[in-house]
């Protein structure tokens, strides 16, 4: 039997991030996921750079982030979410998108150019289901750019290092530790003890 185990990345930048991060599991378990794990919760750099994450400069760093550190893009607090028994694909992006909506949040079309992310009170989105691989208009899974991501690979790879990237055939903690050092990812805060 394959494995159909699910993993969203939540990420927050407005306000209170937790807080956010914390109201949209809520929402998932409200719809009727079931959430087998959560990671902690993680501050991130943006990763602003356009187009093709390979064409950035690359900035290594081991600065510890401030709260007096310039920028005009507020940092992230991501986390990600291993989900059992999840309903259909198209179902589940709904389902995510409608956690979304609930906090503020509206996407623009995939066919827009839309430039450097925006900030939002909560974005949900489905990393990887199991092995299979999804590409229509409305949903590419596995998460088309997860692999160049440190602040989904860190999270990730806390829960579940050992899950198979579909496409890449790595592991989600090879994929992380050959992923050059580019936007810092620190912990934050431990994961929420209400998983379920």
């Amino acid at each position: 039997m394959r494995d159909e185990r699910v993993y969203l990345g939540l990420g927050s930048n407005v306000g209170n991030r937790i807080a956010h991060l914390r109201a949209g599991l809520a929402g998932l378990r409200e719809r009727g996921l079931r959430l087998r794990a959560v990671s902690s919760f993680y501050l991130t750099e943006p990763d602003l750079r356009p187009g093709n994450p390979t064409e950035a400069d690359l900035r290594p760093s081991s600065e510890e982030p401030t709260e007096l550190e310039e920028t005009d893009h507020p940092w992230y607090v991501n986390c990600v979410a291993a989900v059992v028994d999840a309903p259909a694909a198209d179902q589940l992006l709904d389902l995510c998108l409608a956690v979304e909506e609930e906090h503020g949040y509206r996407r623009r079309p995939t066919s827009e150019d839309c430039g450097p992310p925006q900030p939002r009170m909560l974005d949900v989105d489905v990393l990887m289901i199991g092995e299979r691989i999804i590409e229509d208009s409305s949903i590419r899974v596995p998460h088309p750019w997860m692999q160049d991501r440190r602040f989904v690979l860190v999270p990730f790879a806390e829960i579940a290092p050992r899950a198979r990237h579909p496409v890449a055939g790595a592991t989600i903690g090879d994929m992380l530790t050959a992923l050059p050092e580019r936007e810092r990812v620190w912990l934050l805060a431990p994961p929420p003890s209400e998983v379920g």
